[in-house]
């Protein structure tokens, strides 16, 4: 396989060693996908036969430039993965009005039928809410300086719903038979509010590159756990 350009920093692919079980799992996207692929594949507690990942920077999976969309169809075809994970932070792009004869929601049902005819089950991230970039300098300002202030870095739910709302959208206007898009959001909410931080270890769960920290993935695990059962039990 290779990258269009061979010097880029935001590529990366790993093949894991094989697990007891008979599982193929495929993780592909951006670097969403490199982020959250220990989350995703602990709770599978090496049930697998195979487990790779492939991230992209500018990838996201469902609407892609077409060179970085040949790498993800390639790659699904060639190794025809039992769970396909689409894991991606998505772009301001999707975020945008819909129009009339969406290409954006076009391009997404071609690739979604594409990964189709390949795997058996295929889990999208869908959109989070928006977080400030260099989100943890920003926080440490905050804990130094202004600690009686720190709530006032969690996000207003109702205006980050309002953001996204159109990528939320465009992704439920797709038809799949063998998808489910799933939201890591609900796992951050409380009273109005989606947390940007542990208030009781001030520990942050998002860091400078807006990615999920270790102490962010604690949140997930309830839902990558019912996800993981889930694959496991129908697949």
């Amino acid at each position: 396989m290779k990258h269009p350009d061979q010097k880029a920093n935001g590529y990366a692919y790993c093949l894991f060693p094989p697990g007891n079980g008979t599982l193929k799992i495929m993780n592909i996207e951006n670097s969403y996908a490199e982020n959250l692929n220990e989350p995703i594949r602990d709770q599978f507690h090496y049930n697998y036969s195979e487990f790779r990942y492939l991230s992209v920077v500018g990838g996201f999976g469902t609407y892609n430039a077409s060179y970085i969309t040949d790498m993800y169809r390639q790659q699904v075809e060639k190794y025809k993965p039992d769970v396909l994970f689409i894991t991606a932070r998505f772009s301001d792009e999707i975020k945008r009005p819909i129009q009339d004869n969406d290409k954006i929601i076009q391009q997404i049902k071609d690739n979604i039928k594409f990964f189709e005819k390949y795997v058996k089950k295929i889990y999208i991230l869908g959109s989070m809410p928006l977080v400030r970039l260099n989100f943890m300098n920003h926080f440490l300002q905050y804990v130094i300086n202004k600690p009686e202030d720190l709530e006032q870095l969690n996000l207003d739910r109702k205006f980050a719903d309002e953001e996204r709302k159109n990528a939320v959208e465009r992704l439920n206007r797709v038809e799949c038979k063998k998808c489910k898009i799933y939201d890591l959001s609900p796992a951050f909410a409380e009273n109005g509010k989606y947390l940007t931080f542990d208030r009781n270890t001030i520990m942050a769960y998002i860091d400078n590159s807006i990615h999920i920290t270790e102490t962010g993935f604690k949140l997930l695990e309830p839902t990558y756990a019912k996800l993981a059962r889930e694959a496991m039990d129908t697949v």
